[in-house]
């Protein structure tokens, strides 16, 4: 085999994409939750991976993108009521890992994002708890 054939054939092939669903729990989401899945992928590697590297590097945040972060509707997967997206805590854990696997610093504040509403519950059910168990010591 010449050297040109064997060099021809190198710039041929092309790395398989990477999967790391090393036990198949992907298989677990439905049709729809699929979808979304794919969505946040792409929106991730068309939108955020070409220009986090540049906010990384001057310690800024992509302000912009929270419009279209907002458009991909995946506020709130996993939670019911008071406007929340629903849909599965599996579909949830799935979204955090495409976000993450772009850029982990994205993912952080979408899972931080509902403590501090949850911080009136909170409030409400310590109060509840505290005139039940008045007289209680801890």
């Amino acid at each position: 085999m010449s050297q040109q054939t064997s060099l021809s054939r190198k710039l041929d092939y092309s790395v398989p994409p990477v999967d790391g669903d090393f036990y198949r729990i992907g298989n677990l989401l439905n049709e729809s939750e699929s979808r979304i899945v794919k969505r946040v992928r792409d929106f991730m590697e068309l939108e955020i991976a070409p220009i986090i590297d540049d906010y990384w590097a001057r310690d800024k945040f992509p302000f912009e993108i929270i419009p279209k972060f907002a458009a991909l509707g995946i506020g709130g997967i996993g939670y019911r009521g008071y406007g929340s997206a629903g849909g599965s805590m599996l579909l949830n854990g799935f979204i955090a890992m495409e976000l993450a696997r772009v850029d982990s610093s994205i993912e952080s504040p979408r899972s931080g994002a509902c403590i501090p509403a949850l911080r009136p519950a909170r409030s409400i059910f310590a109060a509840m708890r505290s005139k039940s168990n008045a007289g209680c010591r801890r």
